[in-house]
């Protein structure tokens, strides 16, 4: 039996289905909806309210401009279509001068068009702006900050929301971030520059982090903050799940007998944080089992395929053929990986 939504649901996705385009757009919609059947026209009415320039295309240019543009793209026709929503120019531009367009871009990145795909795929509004805006901007990064061209590309492609904020905005940015954390302005930026995702993320979020971690940790503000510095992808990290790993590693320090204290830990082995709570229960088995003599910062570095090698040896010597399940069920939940 189909459940019914809550009547305020259903009067929000009714008001949601109302068109408010006039009879000849309608119909309009009507006839790309005829052209490609398995595209809601609702999709289509939504992508029409953003940008109605599509309308002005006729429903043979709609159908052709749709499969040679995904066909560009590499994309089906669900993922082109999201795409479209945040860029509807991808429905009505020339396919062919979008295919030029995104070669000179690659050619002025100095990358192939397939290298670029991934990036477009990220930001596709990327394709709306001029190709001096995209090599400028990268200038202007590289000159402000005092580092290579060549190092800036590479931040702007790993990072294409870079593209999205100006100059001005990313001093902002680190600026306040750094006058909330009260750290130097140097020291972050020396700190962005090994996470170029800090130049753009809000500093309340950022303090947000630090302050929630630290508190998850039971650990001093400046002292986290420290930590951060050394390993800057911490600003970055959600704080909902340090304390599950705060006390997976101190069950893992426990059973590698480890002398010091968690925060002195935490110091010399900035990277303990950053793995996963599945990595580091996978580890904290090995040293209860005594599989290996290796210190706690040697198991959580211990590569996965090793860790999963030991594991399943050890299991299949003492369960037989019954821990096949178990190694199952651990590699679902992302415990071990596959060797």
């Amino acid at each position: 039996m189909k459940q019914r939504l809550p009547r305020h649901l259903l009067l929000k996705s009714i008001r949601r289905a109302r068109l408010t385009l006039d009879d000849q757009m309608e119909a309009r919609l009507n006839a790309f909806h005829r052209t490609l059947p398995q595209i809601s026209k609702r999709k289509l009415a939504r992508i029409a309210r953003k940008d109605p320039r599509i309308l002005e295309i006729t429903p043979k240019t709609f159908k052709s401009n749709v499969e040679r543009t995904s066909n560009l793209l590499n994309a089906l026709l669900p993922a082109y279509f999201k795409l479209a929503q945040q860029l509807p120019a991808l429905i009505y531009q020339d396919p062919w001068s979008l295919r030029l367009k995104l070669r000179r871009i690659a050619k002025g990145l100095n990358i192939t068009t397939k290298d670029l795909m991934p990036v477009i795929w990220k930001k596709p509004t990327l394709l709306s702006r001029s190709e001096n805006s995209i090599f400028s901007a990268i200038d202007a990064f590289a000159t402000r900050f005092d580092i290579e061209p060549l190092l800036a590309r590479k931040f702007f492609l790993k990072h294409p929301s870079l593209w999205t904020v100006t100059l001005v905005r990313i001093e902002g940015n680190i600026s306040e971030t750094a006058r909330l954390l009260d750290i130097p302005l140097a020291a972050y930026i020396k700190a962005a520059l090994f996470q170029p995702q800090l130049f753009y993320q809000s500093p309340n979020t950022i303090h947000r982090n630090v302050t929630e971690a630290a508190r998850n940790l039971n650990l001093p503000f400046h002292s986290y903050l420290e930590i951060a510095l050394g390993q800057p992808s911490l600003f970055s990290r959600s704080p909902d799940g340090m304390r599950r790993k705060a006390r997976l590693i101190r069950n893992l320090m426990h059973h590698t007998r480890e002398e010091r204290s968690f925060e002195e830990f935490l110091h010399c082995s900035k990277s303990a944080l950053t793995y996963s709570p599945e990595h580091i229960m996978a580890r904290c088995l090995i040293a209860r089992w005594n599989l290996s003599t290796q210190k706690t910062s040697r198991l959580l570095s211990m590569p996965n395929s090793t860790a999963t090698a030991i594991l399943r040896a050890h299991l299949k010597e003492r369960l037989g053929t019954a821990a096949y399940p178990v190694y199952r069920r651990w590699k679902a939940i992302g415990m071990l990986t596959a060797v």
